[in-house]
């Protein structure tokens, strides 16, 4: 028990969001959030399930999800190290899930009860600000790939998913190419920007026949940024 509190607690100082709280905020927290182990390929929660808690992303990668009328999967978003999900919470009912969460690696979670977590809000006004910087964030993105419907071509489309999941999952290299350090699967890009999988493959084929785009010997994607800019033009 003592060593769970204990690495709950190193948790808690790790995520941003908490940082600014002093010591007495902290041992507070302890008393209501809890760590939870998930290994790959298992759902953390399912479009239906009534809503309890939400999510801080301690280790791993979460993706979440929404399945339509249809069937079709739709992701809403990848989640990395320190953020918070789901969304439908700030812009929904939240009696229950709206979407899905997978577990796409090993990962940790730090869970917090919804009506505790209201209650903290209430407490120190201060976390609002954290919290709408990461919202805003979320909202910033789901509105890049909405006008990018609008205004762009499907390979086009596909360049700028690309680059925007570069600022999050890749480093820049001497050479100034771009190396993802997380691996996307064919079928996640589809489902990010609405596309079938046939098209994306078609596309990302493409792109790698004109040197847009490339391997490395894990099978990671690189991105050659000026043959990128070259592109648009």
């Amino acid at each position: 028990m003592l060593k769970e509190k204990k690495q709950l607690d190193e948790q808690l100082r790790l995520l941003p969001f908490f940082y600014e709280l002093y010591e007495e905020q902290i041992n507070d927290l302890l008393k209501y959030c809890s760590l939870k182990d998930k290994v790959k390929n298992h759902h953390l929660f399912m479009q239906g399930d009534p809503m309890q808690s939400l999510y801080f992303l301690c280790r791993g990668k979460i993706k979440v999800y929404k399945i339509d009328g249809k069937g079709r999967e739709l992701i809403v978003g990848i989640y990395k190290e320190g953020e918070l999900f789901p969304q439908d919470y700030f812009f929904e009912d939240h009696t229950h899930y709206l979407t899905n969460a997978y577990v796409l690696e090993d990962a940790t979670v730090l869970s917090i009860p919804i009506f505790y977590f209201e209650q903290l809000l209430e407490k120190y006004p201060k976390l609002y600000a954290i919290l709408f910087k990461m919202v805003g964030e979320q909202i910033i993105d789901l509105r890049s790939r909405l006008e990018d419907k609008i205004f762009f071509t499907s390979e086009e489309q596909v360049i700028n998913l690309l680059l925007r999941l570069a600022r999050n999952y890749a480093v820049t290299l001497s050479n100034q190419k771009i190396l993802f350090l997380t691996s996307f699967q064919v079928k996640d890009l589809a489902n990010m920007i609405g596309f079938s999988r046939e098209t994306v493959s078609r596309i990302m084929n493409k792109f790698i026949m004109q040197n847009l785009i490339e391997k490395d010997e894990k099978g990671r994607l690189i991105l050659n940024p000026m043959l990128i800019k070259d592109f648009y033009q």
